[in-house]
């Protein structure tokens, strides 16, 4: 096992330089515990992802598009979805980070054996998952009142200038083929 991996809670390390002998923790002046590494790193990266797939999906659910992403039709009476309100980003960016935080303390409690020690005592875990569903209650809260929001209107196109315009882009295929 190298020195980066952390002990799977079999024995202290205290082999590790900059550690304390006795608890295997960082000692007082160590500066390598505030380096990002590069699992650090990819770490974030991963989470940044799945935190933007997370929340665009919502976004999408709730029946807007994303501020960068362009009208598809082109036309004058746009039936595209609107642009997606501030709060609901917010709301949609808060519900997700607190759904995969809750998720991740949730495996991490079964793995440790549950939310009760072996001498009866509650877990530290519990406490911080509980805290995570708490978060992501409020979120949820917070996204459930931003997609009630007056959306904006969207035009209704009534089935003569949707008739007139296929027959138009009929016309304009004709003379293009002749």
């Amino acid at each position: 096992m190298s020195d980066h991996v952390p002990s799977t809670g079999v024995g202290l390390r205290s082999d590790r330089e900059n550690h304390d002998a006795a608890t295997g923790r960082f000692t007082k002046g160590n500066t390598a515990s505030v380096i990002i590494g590069h699992k650090s790193q990819r770490f974030w990266l991963a989470a940044a992802e799945l935190v933007d797939r997370e929340a665009h999906r919502l976004i999408q659910d709730a029946g807007y598009r994303a501020k960068d992403e362009p009208c598809r039709c082109g036309r004058s009476s746009c039936v595209c979805p609107p642009v997606v309100p501030e709060p609901l980003v917010l709301a949609a960016y808060a519900m997700s980070r607190a759904a995969i935080c809750e998720g991740g303390l949730w495996t991490r409690m079964l793995e440790v054996g549950g939310p009760i020690s072996a001498t009866g005592r509650q877990r530290g875990i519990f406490t911080q998952w509980a805290t995570a569903g708490t978060a992501f209650s409020r979120a949820f809260a917070d996204y459930r009142q931003a997609r009630v929001l007056p959306r904006q209107p969207v035009a209704v196109v009534s089935l003569d200038d949707a008739l007139n315009a296929v027959q138009e882009s009929a016309v304009q295929e004709d003379r293009n083929g002749e």
